[in-house]
């Protein structure tokens, strides 16, 4: 399967909604979306057509704990450096132009 354009997005408590919501939206413009997620059930994944689950489960004593922000964050950079790899002469190309855009907006 190659996909041109499409949606990510991560569901924690922090921000669900902006994330459910961008998600929701790449959907109905037709792009192939993709969640990460800690739950199977998780509200993001009925928006996915892509559902990428960690391991983690947090229980009330344990939750929102930088265990499983990492287990996301480590599913981001596999996907990052998966799509960098598959032409790398392309986007290393969009992602210099991005820089150029972005160069001088130091806050």
């Amino acid at each position: 399967m190659r996909i041109e354009i499409f949606g990510l997005g991560t569901s924690s408590s922090i921000a669900l909604d902006f994330a459910v919501d961008t998600l929701k939206i790449a959907k109905e413009a037709g792009a192939t979306t993709i969640a990460l997620t800690n739950y199977k059930a998780s509200h993001i994944a009925k928006y996915a057509d892509i559902d990428l689950l960690t391991g983690d489960h947090e229980t009330t004593f344990y939750s929102e704990t930088m265990i499983s922000r990492m287990s996301l964050l480590s599913l981001v950079d596999m996907l990052y450096m998966g799509v960098l790899l598959s032409d790398y002469k392309k986007y290393t190309s969009i992602l210099h132009k991005i820089n150029l855009l972005v160069e001088n907006k130091n806050y």
